[in-house]
Order: structure tokens, then C-alpha cells, then sequence
């Protein structure tokens, strides 16, 4: 599914939350937090987050009659995080939409009232998010994505693109929950095929440099990235000998998504 879509499904899911039940009796003009990850895009309209916005509409949500939308943008920087939910929550927001993983933990411990949505999931029983994908309680719902299945998927498709694949570089931000259960996927999944993984830790922006200069010393074929923040926000800026560069959220043809409630 793709990161637009998931967004899109994401307005359907706080539809679900009061917003949807009591809007058009109450007359109230609802708050949604959104926390992301990335910068603020110069054009909301225009951007990935273009896709809550419209589904909202489609869902018959007019933004600022029916709700208004406090944006939170940590523009890479994940020590930003616990700032910017506490912020979400001292306005007390009547929902908050987590764009990135890597805030999930961080929003649960700022607020146990406020409902909260993630936008995409990695293990949330096992990260100890909900209770069970069935019967999430507590006070977060969301979408769940399978790494398993994807990752393999995804190798299948490096192995077709680069010829003669035998080392894989996996730039990893150990900040980033999903990058944790990603790259141990990738192993189990490169294992089974004979294939060496070299990770190298990245948690901002200026690890970028280091990191390919790292993993050129390496010798890797071919290096994969797992959707973070810190790389979107980079994209332009990364090595030139980045025409071996996979990037994860391209290939997500294998990828499998469900919602957590």
C-alpha cells in the first residue's frame, strides 16, 4: 500500500473515534493532533499528507467547519518528539495521528486519554502498543504492516534488479522501532539465501556521509533503506553512487497491511 493511501486510511480510522459520531450534532469543531516525522511541506495540498486531507473530505469532513488539523512536524530530528506531543497534548487535541513509527512510544507515554492513531505499525503487541491486533484497549488503533513478508519480497526484487547480489548494505536508525524488526528480517531472509547483510548505524543527517563511505569500504552490492524521516528529508542529498540505492517504501509490492482495530 502506498504511504499516501495509508494516510488516506488513517482519516477513516479517526472518522471512527467521536469526531464521526458527534460532529454534526455537537456543532464542535474537532482538533486532530498530526505528528510527523518529516519537514512541514511548503504546500500541504501538494505533499504526502495531501491524502488525510482529502479522505477526510471524501468522508464529508470539511476542515475548519468540522475539525481542524494542529500540525507537529520534528523535521528529522527525533529528539524533538517528546516536545512536540507534550505540546499536542497541553492542547488538548480530541485525537492525535502518529506519522512515524518512531513517535508511537513517545506519544503513548505523553498521554493515556487522548485516542491515538498510528499511521503504520510495526509488531505493535509485541513493541507492547496494544494488547493484541484484535483488541488493541487502551487508547490507540492503527495500521499494522507485515515486515516479514515484505522484506522478503523485497529481496526477491534486489536480487532481480543487481546481478551477481552477494553483500547488502542496511542503513540502520536504531531509534526507529520498525528499523529494528526490519533489519532482523532482512538477516533471517538473506540468510535463507546465502546473502551477507552489513548494517551501519545512521541517527541524523550527518551520519548520511559516514555511512555510504562506510559501506563503500564494504564492498556492498546494493544498499537497502527502511523508511525513516531522517531519509526523506535527505533524499536529494544522498550519494551520487545512490543508482544502487534501493529505497524499502519503493518496493512495497510484497507488503501487507492491515488495521489494528
Amino acid at each position: 500500500m502506498r504511504r499516501r493511501d495509508f494516510i488516506k486510511v488513517i482519516a477513516g480510522s479517526a472518522a471512527a473515534w467521536p469526531l464521526a459520531a458527534r460532529t454534526q450534532q455537537s456543532g464542535k469543531v474537532w482538533r486532530i493532533g498530526f505528528l510527523a516525522g518529516g519537514a512541514r511541506p511548503a504546500n500541504m495540498e501538494g505533499s504526502v499528507y495531501s491524502g488525510f486531507l482529502r479522505g477526510m473530505r471524501e468522508l464529508g469532513y470539511a476542515e475548519n467547519r468540522d475539525f481542524l488539523v494542529e500540525w507537529r512536524f520534528a523535521e528529522g530530528r527525533y529528539e524533538l518528539f517528546p516536545a512536540l506531543a507534550e505540546e499536542l497534548v497541553r492542547s488538548n487535541v480530541d485525537v492525535i495521528v502518529v506519522g512515524a513509527t518512531a513517535a508511537i512510544p513517545v506519544v503513548l507515554r505523553a498521554t493515556s486519554t487522548i485516542p491515538i492513531v498510528m499511521a503504520v505499525s510495526v509488531d505493535p503487541v509485541g513493541n507492547g502498543y496494544v494488547t493484541s491486533l484484535a483488541h488493541p484497549t487502551g487508547n490507540v488503533t492503527g495500521l499494522v504492516t507485515s515486515q516479514d513478508e515484505a522484506v522478503t519480497k523485497q529481496l526477491q526484487l534486489v536480487a532481480l534488479l543487481v546481478p551477481n547480489l552477494h553483500r547488502i548494505g542496511f542503513l540502520l536508525n536504531r531509534d526507529n522501532p520498525t528499523h529494528v524488526v526490519t533489519f532482523k528480517s532482512l538477516q533471517e531472509a538473506a540468510q535463507r539465501n546465502h546473502l551477507t547483510v552489513v548494517p551501519v548505524e545512521v541517527r541524523n543527517a550527518r551520519d548520511l556521509a559516514d555511512a555510504f563511505t562506510a559501506l563503500n569500504r564494504q564492498h556492498v552490492d546494493v544498499v537497502v533503506l527502511s523508511g525513516d524521516a531522517i531519509f526523506f528529508r535527505t533524499a536529494t542529498r544522498l550519494p551520487k553512487w545512490r543508482s544502487n540505492l534501493v529505497c524499502q517504501p519503493c518496493l512495497r509490492s510484497g507488503n501487507t497491511s492491515r488495521p489494528a482495530a
